[in-house]
């Protein structure tokens, strides 16, 4: 969220705050400390259509498409996260693999899932430093998904 700050009379006749659209939240009698050092009503306005990303905003619903997300954090010493997300009611296995393909962890086991979002907490506590794999399977009535990534974790 962007702010601008903005004296009362502005405030009627203006709407827009370096091209983007405003919505005035809050507005009070003061003096500005700053070069100007203006005194009267100021306003706090919250600018809309930003070019610029400036939050993250909670998803919520049902995703479009299977996805594993990248561990966090990435390297890790010993616990991380790991988020996918499934757009259809499905049978899901995560499991993680060591460089040579074995498994070491099985972090979901088979379980039918409902369409969502998910996030896992993996503890590799009793592994050694070193790369590892993490492989998501998901199976519905249309198609059988396998996504992989790499973690690195180090001690």
């Amino acid at each position: 969220m962007d702010f601008c700050l903005y004296d009362e009379n502005q405030r009627r006749n203006f709407n827009q705050c370096g091209g983007y659209d405003v919505d005035f939240s809050a507005c009070w009698a003061s003096t500005y400390a700053g070069t100007s050092g203006a005194q009267g009503n100021f306003c706090v306005a919250q600018l809309n259509s930003s070019p610029v990303p400036v939050g993250i905003s909670h998803s919520t619903g049902i995703p479009a498409e299977f996805s594993l997300l990248q561990n966090y954090p990435n390297p890790f010493n010993p616990v991380t996260q790991i988020k996918y997300n499934i757009p259809s009611d499905s049978r899901v296995t995560l499991n993680v693999l060591d460089m040579l393909g074995r498994e070491v962890a099985s972090l979901v086991n088979n379980s039918m899932q409902k369409a969502g979002f998910y996030k896992v907490e993996f503890n590799a506590g009793n592994l050694t430093s070193g790369t590892y794999f993490y492989k998501l399977t998901a199976r519905n009535e249309e198609k059988d998904i396998v996504i992989t990534k790499k973690m690195l974790l180090i001690k």
